[in-house]
């Protein structure tokens, strides 16, 4: 890139501009995650509608987003998740793996 003041700054590469767009879609992911287990909220069919909607906002997939959200409903199902802050840790954990 040319600068007006004569430095020139090399422009990033393609895996440094690729590392940088997957590091805030990450924090964008886990920030909107947090926000929408925040607090003491029941798990119902609107947290799992907000989850799907974080999900595919951050170009996820719809494969790994079903994935996690069956895990989801599989642990509600044995009753293994209550909360809403519980499945939070979990679902971070699961969307992160992909």
């Amino acid at each position: 890139m040319i600068s007006l003041f004569g430095k020139n700054e090399p422009e990033p590469t393609l895996l440094e501009r690729l590392k940088q767009s997957v590091s805030k879609t990450k924090a964008a992911l886990s920030e909107t995650v947090d926000t929408i287990f925040l607090g003491d909220r029941k798990i119902d069919p609107s947290i799992l509608k907000e989850l799907e909607t974080a999900l595919l906002s951050a170009d996820l997939g719809v494969k790994p987003t079903r994935e996690i959200l069956d895990a989801v409903r599989e642990k509600m199902d044995r009753n293994a998740l209550s909360d809403a802050r519980s499945s939070s840790a979990r679902s971070s954990r699961t969307s992160f793996e992909f």
